[in-house]
Parts: structure tokens; sequence; C-alpha cells
């Protein structure tokens, strides 16, 4: 790495640090005023307030480093622009890109992590905060309590749709259950209806289990099938049921995949669509400071007096935030399916891309 590479790779590294660091710190005692009441009503000690921060510490870190990139990124360029280095970097025979090329590898190493943490410790460290705020803070969550889940809609294997009224965790029984077997083309084969369920020694069992049998054109196959009790050879457990519950940014990859797998060959459209936009979205959000840094270079390099920095940022922050509102409406309308989820989730990428390249290119 040359000594000018390492020169404007340590500047923007301190200065995302820094940026980092002070929003990181703002939003902890943000939300540490705004749950004090808690705090001090459940008399929690340092220590599981310690645990509580360091798990809140991934999402924020998510949240803040597209935006700290940016600012990062903004002071660099504007700090040289504004010691005449920027001129004499030109002066030498190096283009913009070559200027800027180390600090946008650095941003692109920035997402990577960003990548990272929201596969390996966000699900986790999530999952670890709501623990805290139902266990200790006396929060109510029906992924993590044991109260009672209504109204279950679960896509099971073997495409299985299971509709049930209530689930009670504490001792893993059913009521109210609804079950539709389909084909692989999505016809309903069968219908099971019973009033309550158990799992028991690793099965379920069904009490009043009615079964209705169904033909290709969906007409009653036969007489329906009573049974007072019957053993089902289903392979979900009431850990799958809790896990569906489960907010789909506690889930990482691999397990959207898993549920995507399962919601395949259903009718569940409307969910599969929402599996879909979600996973392009994993691979295309943490790009966002890679592609706001380069955004930002046009403006930052436009800078000549102290007095324009205020508007330089300003602009850019305008830009970034329009980069969001796309991007935003491009996954909305995907999850409704009026565009394709891939389209969607790389739309504000590649138009802001653009639009950078072009603003670089009239750079002078």
């Amino acid at each position: 790495m040359r000594i000018l590479d390492k020169y404007l790779v340590g500047l923007f590294i301190l200065a995302f640090i820094a940026t980092v660091t002070i929003f990181l710190s703002l939003y902890i005692i943000i939300d540490l005023f705004s749950n004090l009441d808690e705090i001090i009503k459940n008399q929690l000690d340092f220590d599981t307030l310690r645990v509580y921060y360091l798990a809140f510490t991934p999402k924020i870190f998510i949240e803040i480093a597209p935006v700290a990139a940016l600012l990062a990124m903004v002071y660099t360029l504007s700090r040289l622009n504004n010691t005449n280095e920027i001129i004499a970097m030109r002066s030498s025979g190096l283009s913009i890109w070559q200027i800027t090329r180390v600090v946008l590898i650095t941003g692109l190493a920035i997402s990577c992590l960003v990548f990272f943490v929201s596969e390996r410790i966000l699900p986790a460290s999530q999952y670890k905060l709501l623990e805290i705020k139902v266990k200790q803070m006396g929060m109510k969550d029906k992924h993590l309590s044991d109260q009672p889940i209504r109204n279950a809609a679960i896509y099971g294997l073997d495409n299985r749709l299971f509709f049930i009224s209530l689930f009670d965790p504490k001792d893993n029984t059913l009521s109210g259950i609804v079950i539709f077997e389909q084909d692989e083309n999505q016809n309903v084969t069968a219908k099971i209806v019973s009033g309550s369920g158990e799992y028991k020694d690793g099965r379920w069992i069904l009490y009043d289990c009615i079964t209705y049998k169904y033909g290709l054109n969906n007409e009653l196959v036969g007489e329906p099938e009573y049974m007072k009790a019957k053993v089902m050879n289903f392979e979900d457990t009431p850990q799958d049921i809790r896990k569906q519950q489960l907010k789909i940014s506690y889930m990482n990859v691999k397990q959207l995949r898993d549920y995507r797998q399962r919601l395949k060959h259903t009718n569940a459209k409307a969910v599969l669509r929402n599996f879909n936009v979600e996973i392009k979205s994993r691979f295309s959000s943490p790009m966002t400071a890679v592609i706001l840094m380069f955004i930002s270079i046009p403006f930052s390099l436009s800078i000549k007096r102290k007095g324009q920095l205020a508007s330089s940022l300003g602009i850019s922050i305008v830009l970034a935030f329009f980069y969001y509102v796309i991007n935003s409406m491009s996954i909305a309308f995907a999850k409704e399916g009026f565009i394709p989820a891939l389209v969607a989730a790389w739309l504000a990428n590649a138009a802001f891309f653009l639009i950078g390249v072009v603003l670089i290119k009239r750079q002078p």
C-alpha cells in the first residue's frame, strides 16, 4: 500500500470510528433514559445493563454504519480539499478514482462487516435482548414468554399448513386445529380438523379428529374419518411453532432460506414474497455504506471554503434520505408483487451508483 493510501485510509477510519462512537453513545443514552422507569422498577444491576446494551450494540451498528461512513467520507475529502491536498494530488496526475479508490475499498470492507454482523451476531443478540426485556424488565413478548400463542398460521414440512386457535407452550397443547395437506401442485389432498391436541413423547396426538380426503378437483372422496385420538407422523415440533412466530429480522439468511423452502409448495404466496424480498435485501442492504460514500464524493470535492462544508454535507444527507425513501418504496412494491424481489433489493444501489458516476465525471 502506498504512503498516500495509508494516509487516506487512516483519516477515514479515525473519522468513521469517531462517528460510530458518538452515534452509539447517543443511542444508548436515549434508550437508557427512555427505559429508566423500567430499570428502576425492576432494580436491574450493572451486569444486566451491560449485557443488555452489548446485545443492543449490533443492531445500532448496522443502522448507523452507512451514515457514519457517509460522514467520514465527507470529512476526509473536505479536509484534504481545504488544505489543498486534493489539488496537489490532482496536479501530480492522480484522478479522482485513484484518490478515492482505497477509501471506497475500505467502505466495501465496512459493508462486509455489516453483513457479517447481521448474519452471525444480530440474530443471537436480538434474541438475548428480548430475553432480558421479558424475563428481567417485565415486558411482554409472545415469542419468548410462556404466554399462549393465539391464531397461529404455521407452514410446516411435507406441504402442510397448520391453523391453530391456541398453542400453550407451557404444556405443548393445542386447541382449534385445522390442517391442510397439499400435493406438489398446491392442491389440497386432505383436511384434518381437531378439537385439541398435545405433543407427547416426541409425537403429536390429536383428539376428536376428523379427516377429509379430497380428489384432483377438490371433491370430497369417501366418507370423513373420525377418531377419538390419532397419533400423527408430523416432524414439526412445538419449537417450530414458536420459531415461526419470531420476527424475520431475527433470522439469518440460512434460516430464511429454510423457511422459504417450507413455503415453496404451499399457497402462501404473500408470505413467500416477503421471504424472497428479505433474502435479497440481506445482500444488498450492507452495500448502502459504500454507495452513500460514493455519492458523497462529488459534493465533498466541491468544497473550497469552510463555509461550504455545511451545504455539501447537507446535500449528501438529503441524497442519503432519498436513497432510503427509494429503497423502502421498492421493497414495499416487491412485497406486494408489483416488481421482482431482485430488482427491488438492488434498485436504489444501482440508481445512486449511476448518479455518482455521472456527477464524478462532471468534476474538473
